[in-house]
């Protein structure tokens, strides 16, 4: 479990992840220092961002892109489809919390 959570939400969401993911290899030549503990949650309605292989992701030879667990894909702004499968994100599964509070922002 992450002690520290980034949360990324749209096209500039993923890009600050990008960013900050690009420079914390760049320091310590991975992407998963031994003395900080990341998790990620970028939330995104376009793939623009989310492909394993997009070059833009690529720093010194090296893919920092996030694993699939930490990518939320929203198609027509419907997050009900998502919330009902959460166990499909295990990255974030822990970050929902109690479903049953999210139901007030699906009925909104």
């Amino acid at each position: 479990m992450a002690n520290h959570l980034l949360i990324g939400i749209g096209g500039t969401g993923g890009k600050i992840i990008r960013a900050f993911r690009k420079t914390i290899y760049q320091e310590f030549r991975q992407t998963k220092p031994d003395n900080a503990h990341i998790g990620y949650l970028y939330i995104d309605s376009s793939d623009e961002l989310m492909g394993l292989e997009d070059p833009t992701w690529k720093i010194l030879g090296k893919s920092v892109q996030l694993g699939e667990n930490s990518k939320v894909r929203i198609k027509g702004q419907n997050l009900r489809p998502v919330l009902d499968s959460v166990d499909q994100y295990p990255g974030i599964q822990p970050w929902i919390g109690d479903r049953a509070i999210w139901n007030d922002v699906l009925e909104a």
